[in-house]
């Protein structure tokens, strides 16, 4: 495989590398490090399916509810809106951005 022969051309001329095997239906860039993987069957690793699940996850709880008067009301776009609504919704404070941590693997 073409990237594993990079990575490894790269990695022993000192490089740090990252190979990332986004074949989600038949991943096999794993067989081509083998032997120096820690879990060499990945039995008990996390892949990027449980990264992406898991980061979600914790992105969703850090967030703070919005505050029930800014939504529009269902159905309506903002232009169909009264100048009294429109200008609620545009004076709503905005919220602060927040900043995740990718979580730790615990598996």
């Amino acid at each position: 495989m073409a990237v594993a022969n990079v990575a490894w051309i790269l990695a022993s001329a000192g490089k740090r590398v990252l190979t990332v095997d986004w074949d989600l239906e038949a991943p096999g860039l794993h067989r081509y490090f083998r032997p120096f993987l820690l879990d060499p069957d990945l039995s008990n690793s996390d892949g990027i399916i449980d990264f992406v699940t898991d980061y979600s996850t914790e992105a969703m709880q850090r967030l703070e509810p919005v505050p029930e008067e800014t939504p529009l009301p269902a159905g309506r776009s903002f232009h169909e809106l009264g100048a009294e609504e429109q200008m609620r919704i545009a004076e709503a404070p905005i919220p602060e951005p927040v900043e995740f941590e990718a979580p730790s693997s615990s598996k």
